[in-house]
């Protein structure tokens, strides 16, 4: 340390560092509240940035204060240690980011940290020995093998871009990218390091390659998961073919209309005509235009939100929460636009009453579709299923 640079500019852009690996840290928890393992290593990648820094900044503050020298040794061992760990830790993050989607071997990630460990206890020797640093009066002062000890963290970055570079084809070129500058950045600060004497800057680099792996990598990793999860919660609950509502979300909703009791609640139980008959004859491209006909045509009198689709012909609405007047008028005037074809498009029954007796009411209105249903059989034969 000694005299290599303004402490005040150092000192500050240590803090600065500190500040954005804390704001690094929150937002890459609330961001993925799960805690894959793939976040789980880059929080400690953060964590691990911010013991290094705080330690560092320590050190420079507390430079020339003879009274200080074991905290001065411990905080400077700790810097030191901390730049060997934050190797390690990107090994783990790196293969844990690659066996999200891709089967690897772990192989490369153990070796590296064989390498990470015998560094670190190389550099707890040397610093107990006196040949790494001392502190001379609270004034620290570089040990014979201190450019070994830059060497060998150099050495670390060349074999984190040797992994990089052996896994590129799984990499975007944005990834590639992200993972370079994680590994470039802090070593050519490294190598400026021991060619001038006044470039003491490396925390404050590793902050900046956090930075950078955090826009470029894991917040857009975080963003694409979620997307994700909610496409997989859309296709949970919603058919495929018409994007209705399917017979898990209906369910749910019946659940939910149960416990509110004082409720009154309109059902329609619809059945499409015709269904086997078309798909026998014209194929089953045919068969599914006649449902996504009947869904338009149901779209046009309920919201999306009240149509369910529970199976292969059978559609229900639920209208929550409306006055019976208007749910029998809305009834009709489906009735009449159904009414319109020969053989009707569909047959429906229809029930109105308490939510607490929701199960009754849809059993009622399918009890009716059905004696409408063997009125249309009987005057259309074709709109049987056998």
């Amino acid at each position: 340390m000694g005299n290599t640079s303004s402490y005040a500019e150092i000192i500050s852009t240590e803090v600065l560092s500190l500040i954005i690996c804390l704001i690094l840290l929150a937002g890459s928890s609330l961001e993925n509240r799960k805690k894959s393992k793939r976040t789980q290593w880059f929080n400690l990648l953060i964590l691990t940035d911010i013991a290094g820094c705080f330690s560092d900044a320590v050190s420079w503050i507390l430079d020339g204060r003879p009274e200080c020298n074991v905290i001065l040794i411990i905080t400077t061992l700790i810097s030191m240690i901390m730049t060997m760990m934050a190797a390690g830790v990107f090994f783990s993050y790196f293969y844990a980011y690659l066996s999200e989607n891709n089967k690897i071997s772990n192989v490369p990630v153990v070796i590296g940290w064989v390498t990470v460990a015998v560094g670190i206890a190389a550099t707890v020797v040397s610093s107990a020995a006196g040949r790494l640093f001392t502190f001379q009066n609270g004034c620290y002062a570089e040990g014979d093998l201190y450019q070994v000890y830059v060497i060998a963290n150099m050495g670390y970055m060349v074999i984190e871009v040797v992994i990089i570079t052996a896994y590129g084809k799984l990499l975007t070129a944005y990834e590639k990218l992200a993972a370079y500058s994680y590994m470039m950045i802090p070593m050519l600060v490294a190598a400026a390091g021991l060619f001038w004497e006044k470039c003491e800057y490396t925390y404050p680099a590793i902050t900046v390659s956090l930075l950078i792996l955090y826009i470029i990598i894991q917040s857009d990793r975080m963003k694409r998961l979620e997307k994700e999860g909610i496409i997989a919660s859309y296709q949970a609950t919603h058919d495929g073919l018409t994007g209705l509502l399917n017979r898990s979300a209906y369910q749910d909703c019946l659940e939910a209309m149960k416990k509110e009791k004082e409720e009154k609640n309109g059902i329609i139980f619809g059945d499409v005509n015709g269904l086997k008959y078309v798909n026998d004859t014209l194929g089953h491209e045919a068969g599914d235009l006649l449902l996504i006909r009947y869904k338009d045509l149901l779209t046009g009198f309920f919201s999306e939100k009240e149509i369910y689709r529970l199976s292969g012909d059978e559609f229900l609405c639920i209208v929550e929460n409306t006055s019976e007047e208007t749910f029998w008028r809305r009834v009709s005037e489906l009735k009449k636009a159904l009414d319109r074809e020969t053989p009707p498009l569909a047959c429906i029954g229809a029930a109105f009453g308490f939510s607490s007796e929701a199960d009754n009411l849809v059993e009622k209105a399918e009890n009716e579709m059905y004696e409408e249903k063997k009125i249309v059989h009987a005057r259309y034969p074709q709109t049987r299923r056998s």
